[in-house]
């Protein structure tokens, strides 16, 4: 429920920076600047170029506006924001040349089209199996293909009358 609110916000968000984006052409809006990464300051860093990234995950779309001074790893916590997958678990396929660009390289780098679609591979928390070594409370699993098979054991298993009981 609050992925889908994010996104609803996000959408609304978008348009409203399109709708102030040609405002911003005149100089009448301020809120057509992107949110970024926080870095933008009233000194002229708020004019940087603007990537707007759409990132395909689980068969949604989720769009980004980010400054080109944004580095890969900022975008990997933006995505996470949305997506609930974690950073070291998120692989971004066609966001650069490579199939996984470092956290440290700037977008501006990685020479990116307007806006620009990448593929994002990763499980959410909440679908991530645990170590088995990790959990305390597991059942005793007993190992029976250990076993020899005996054939003289086979027919008393046979004669066993409650055995004949369960398979009736």
């Amino acid at each position: 429920v609050r992925v889908r609110e994010r996104e609803r916000a996000m959408d609304e968000a978008g348009a409203a920076a399109n709708n102030g984006a040609e405002k911003a052409e005149t100089g009448t809006s301020a809120e057509a600047r992107p949110a970024g990464d926080g870095s933008a300051d009233a000194g002229g860093a708020a004019d940087a170029p603007v990537v707007r990234l759409i990132a395909k995950w689980n068969g949604k779309e989720h769009r980004l506006e980010v400054q080109e001074s944004t580095t890969v790893g900022d975008v990997r916590r933006r995505l996470q924001e949305m997506t609930n997958v974690q950073p070291k678990r998120q692989k971004l396929i066609g966001l650069g040349k490579k199939p996984n660009p470092g956290d440290d390289i700037p977008l501006g780098s990685l020479h990116l089209k307007n806006p620009h679609s990448f593929m994002m591979v990763g499980c959410p928390d909440e679908k991530v199996l645990l170590d088995a070594s990790e959990i305390s409370d597991l059942p005793e699993v007993v190992n029976d293909l250990d076993w020899d098979f005996d054939p003289s054991e086979a027919d008393a298993a046979q004669a066993n009358a409650e055995n004949r009981r369960k398979l009736e």
